[in-house]
């Protein structure tokens, strides 16, 4: 079960690094360019630069917060499960976006989803795996989020070529399919929480 939950921490990390860090802060300057969206009269290098700041803003404010709910609630899994779907929508804002508006709308919820993601997975590491494994899990969650991180440069400069829309929607619905390991992961954490809580209980009484 241990190997099973570390897998879909695996998945969850590879799918925030394919979306975030890999499709879009790649293809986002392609997106500005054939739509002609400018901040403050920018370049479109300018404009991008701006853009990646904000992703990078949002999910640096989001993780504190969301890591401190994670705490109190003793539930980063179901935490983590609505970082990677809010992931979703905001990647299907991007690809409709055609104003900077809309755009600034759909990049501070990806990267208020990564932020929840985040911590999430790091804190469930530490529930999940035996101290002396420790080394071996973050090695196995850097992986995933490396081949993530690669992939999605990849694939989206590649998607482009079809359609501006295309890349994202292709990334939401990666994110989407990763959905159920993440509500899978969610239910264990929740049973695992619960069989504690009883474990105590009866230990006091």
């Amino acid at each position: 079960l241990v190997d099973r939950r570390l897998a879909a921490l695996g998945a969850l990390n590879f799918a925030s690094t394919f979306a975030a860090s890999g499709m879009v802060l790649t293809t986002i300057v392609f997106l500005l360019q054939s739509r002609h969206i400018y901040v403050f009269h920018m370049s479109e290098r300018g404009t991008s630069s701006a853009f990646m700041g904000l992703l990078a803003i949002s999910e640096a404010l989001s993780m504190p917060l969301f890591g401190r709910i994670g705490d109190a609630k003793r539930n980063h899994a179901t935490i983590g499960a609505a970082g990677l779907a809010l992931l979703v929508p905001s990647l299907v804002v991007i690809a409709l976006s055609h104003t900077a508006p809309v755009l600034a709308v759909g990049v501070t919820l990806l990267g208020i989803g990564t932020g929840a993601l985040g911590p999430s997975v790091l804190a469930l590491v530490g529930q999940i795996v035996e101290p002396q494994r420790t080394g071996i899990a973050v090695g196995v969650l850097q992986l995933c989020g490396d081949v993530g991180g690669a992939a999605g440069p990849l694939i989206g400069t590649a998607l482009f070529a079809g359609s501006v829309e295309l890349p994202y929607f292709v990334s939401a619905g990666v994110v989407a399919a990763l959905l159920p390991i993440a509500a899978w992961l969610a239910r264990v954490q929740a049973r695992h929480e619960r069989s504690i809580a009883t474990e105590r209980s009866d230990r006091a009484s």
